[in-house]
């Protein structure tokens, strides 16, 4: 009976230790499963977004746009996400926004002695100037009523290239200002030094608008035109600045566990760009890069919470519209905002992550926002090294929630890659891990954080970028 007794209990034992190793076979099965399927699907999002945008940003209003929205919307569909837009059932929340000036090329000439310079590369209008069409006859060395008047800036920039305090549009300004007192008809500016000045279009500048039309002449303009400084040439100006606006579209996505406190998520799906305006010229370099790696990732987070057993807060997915540096999908979300902000637990802020060299950082910003925030990020495992800074940029979507009295994160990378703003849209350089990595590591977070109730806000520095 003993022996019997013995062999049960031997078979019971190995029964259980065959159990419990099918039990970690199917669920290392399952981790990896999970894992392919992450792995798979942030590749097709990236794919599929940078497919969307050939050569620039995903231009509000462009013909790409409603694609990258299409998308969007569809890929919550299928996780069964319903929407939080502006009207019921929309996941659309659209908003106006100012898109500056612009030049209004047909309208905008320059002649001298019939010969025309050529807009943009022999002059250009500053966005501060009147538009309006004058003739005259002019020198670059004499300055008479009733006509174009010439200001070389040459003694302005190199007198002060040293002082830190020296404001050369509010000058400029204070000559066209004097200029128009004196009578002049137009204000042509130009630079004989080589200390730079850096004019531009401004197409935000709307601090004023000149009582007369005022040019830049570049380098080139006034080599070719203005050879000789004493010789009266017959000019012919025109000056046409527009103003522009657009409709803006954040996409809201909201998982509702019918909680007090909501958590917000977001990502900017493009920055604002206007390929009308000179400006963006300048800084194509910066605004070719769509946050494509943040905006898959917040999808993939997206899916994952919306099956996940932690039900303490809901959850509410933006993807903002609008430039980065003027926040202003989150600015207009918090000003009409589906839910009470007093009931926003937290925010976090998934910033530029594209591509990466070897070795990068998790750069997580806004810890100082909230006393838990650094045993918290501590706690949660890490695929990649953090560097934690307790400020908050200044420019960026989150600072809106911060000001607001919300604790946030935001989310980013050290060391982009030289390819990070144009080659994002090619397969052959595309790297997912990052992008994994922070969907696991902002996943375990959120979990982490489920039981907490509603967290507590601090102040903390504001930085610029």
């Amino acid at each position: 009976m003993r022996i019997l007794l013995l062999l049960l209990i031997a078979i019971s034992v190995q029964c259980q230790a065959q159990s419990k190793k099918k039990k970690q076979r199917l669920a290392l099965q399952q981790q990896l499963q999970a894992a392919a399927l992450l792995a798979s699907n942030l590749t097709t999002h990236l794919q599929t977004l940078a497919g969307y945008t050939p050569s620039y940003p995903t231009n509000i209003g462009n013909t790409n746009e409603p694609k990258t929205i299409g998308y969007l919307i569809q890929q919550y569909q299928k996780m069964g996400i319903p929407p939080l837009g502006s009207d019921s059932g929309s996941y659309v929340q659209p908003f106006v926004i100012d898109d500056g000036k612009y030049i209004i090329d047909s309208a905008t000439f320059f002649t001298v002695n019939e010969k025309p310079l050529q807009l943009r590369t022999d002059f250009f209008p500053l966005a501060t100037s009147r538009s309006s069409v004058i003739k005259g006859a002019a020198a670059l060395a004499m300055n008479e009523r009733k006509q174009p008047w010439f200001k070389d800036l040459k003694d302005l920039v190199e007198d002060n290239n040293q002082n830190l305090h020296f404001n050369l549009a509010q000058s400029i300004q204070t000559e066209a200002e004097k200029a128009a007192k004196k009578g002049a008809l137009a204000l042509c500016l130009y630079n004989t030094s080589k200390q730079p000045d850096n004019i531009q279009f401004l197409q935000y500048d709307t601090s004023y608008v000149a009582a007369i039309p005022v040019i830049y002449i570049t380098k080139q303009g006034i080599s070719r035109f203005f050879k000789d400084y004493a010789a009266f040439q017959q000019l012919h100006l025109g000056v046409a600045i527009g103003r522009q606006y657009s409709t803006a579209k954040n996409v809201v996505a909201y998982i509702n566990n019918h909680t007090n406190n909501t958590v917000v998520l977001g990502a900017y799906y493009h920055y604002l760009s206007n390929p009308l305006t000179d400006s963006l010229k300048v800084v194509s370099g910066y605004q070719a890069n769509n946050n494509i790696g943040g905006t898959a990732v917040l999808l993939e987070l997206a899916r994952l919470l919306n099956t996940a057993t932690a039900k303490n807060n809901n959850y509410i997915l933006i993807h903002f519209s609008g430039n980065a540096s003027t926040a202003l999908g989150s600015k207009h979300w918090l000003q009409k905002p589906a839910i009470n902000p007093s009931n926003i637990n937290y925010m976090f802020n998934i910033n530029m992550l594209d591509q990466y060299d070897t070795l990068p950082k998790l750069t997580i910003g806004g810890v100082g926002t909230s006393p838990i925030w650094t045993a918290s990020l501590q706690a949660a495992p890490a695929a990649l090294p953090l560097q934690l800074d307790s400020g908050v940029v200044t420019t960026d979507e989150h600072t809106c929630f911060y000001r607001a009295g919300i604790p946030v994160l935001s989310f980013g990378a050290t060391k982009p890659t030289s390819t990070m703003q144009t080659a994002v849209n090619t397969t052959n350089h595309l790297n997912i891990e990052p992008q994994r990595a922070l969907v696991q590591y902002l996943y375990q977070l959120v979990l982490n954080n489920n039981t907490k109730g509603k967290l507590p806000y601090a102040q903390t520095a504001e930085v610029s970028k």
